[in-house]
């Protein structure tokens, strides 16, 4: 399993976003009608695909790094390190109760663009109530919160993750939630579903509009939608998301991430 790096964790900050599609749109055709708004809410569904995507993938890869120290991979007697240190700046300890629940805590100080940004959180792991034939399953539930010169998040995730007979992470299902609160901008709620081959990304806008991003996970490449009509292909790379409109009101660009 390959570790991300987690500076990414801190993109989220800059996410502010109000997203509303017009009323009574029920295609992309509807949705070519000229309009400033239109263009402004794909731009905005965009940055947050370029903040918000790459820090589920980072999370997904902090609790699969964590997983990944349990020996043995026997659901038994898992056994977690009294402490341990993932790349990127964060380490923490675990303690194991007598049902097999472990608790990891973990922490630290990353940098990003010269900011300091805290990271700190907390996973419970037990395992899975059914178990695979081969490997070992364990059921998860995640909070960490974040806080730095551009704002403040908080993520929140559960599911399943598969280790196999070797010890390595091989299969995750996991749900996650972030919020998050720019310095100075409304708090934004963006839910995630994760697993390896797939990122799928929600949110609703303050005045109701929904918007979905569908990634591939190793590509970064997918879907863009607004309530439901897809209006867009989109690509991640380097904290830039590159659209391709599929509708004649929305130009191709690409957009990054950063202050809003």
């Amino acid at each position: 399993m390959n570790h991300h790096d987690l500076k990414r964790i801190a993109a989220v900050f800059t996410l502010a976003i109000v997203i509303v599609l017009p009323a009574g749109c029920d295609s992309a055709e509807e949705l070519a009608l000229p309009g400033p708004d239109v263009e402004a809410e794909v731009t905005q569904a965009a940055r947050t695909g370029a903040l918000a995507g790459p820090s589920g993938d980072v999370t997904g890869d902090m609790i699969a790094g964590m997983i990944g120290l349990i020996e043995p991979a026997v659901p038994a007697a898992p056994v977690c390190p009294e402490s341990f240190e993932l790349p990127g700046g964060i380490s923490g300890t675990c303690t194991r109760d007598d049902a097999g629940v472990m608790t990891w805590l973990f922490a630290g100080i990353i940098s990003v663009d010269g900011d300091d940004v805290s990271v700190e959180g907390s996973m419970n792991v037990a395992p899975s109530v059914e178990q695979p034939a081969t490997g070992s399953g364990f059921s998860i539930e995640y909070i960490a919160s974040a806080f730095g010169m551009r704002g403040s998040a908080t993520w929140t995730a559960s599911g399943t993750v598969l280790v196999g007979d070797a010890g390595d992470v091989v299969d995750y299902d996991l749900t996650m939630a972030h919020t998050v609160t720019p310095a100075g901008g409304e708090t934004v709620v963006v839910r995630i579903t994760v697993d390896p081959s797939m990122l799928d990304m929600s949110l609703t806008g303050p005045l109701g509009g929904a918007v979905g991003i569908t990634l591939d996970h190793e590509t970064m490449t997918g879907t863009l939608s607004l309530n439901g009509i897809q209006v867009a292909t989109i690509t991640i790379t380097d904290g830039c998301a590159t659209i391709v409109s599929g509708i004649p009101a929305i130009p191709d660009q690409t957009i990054c991430a950063g202050p809003m």
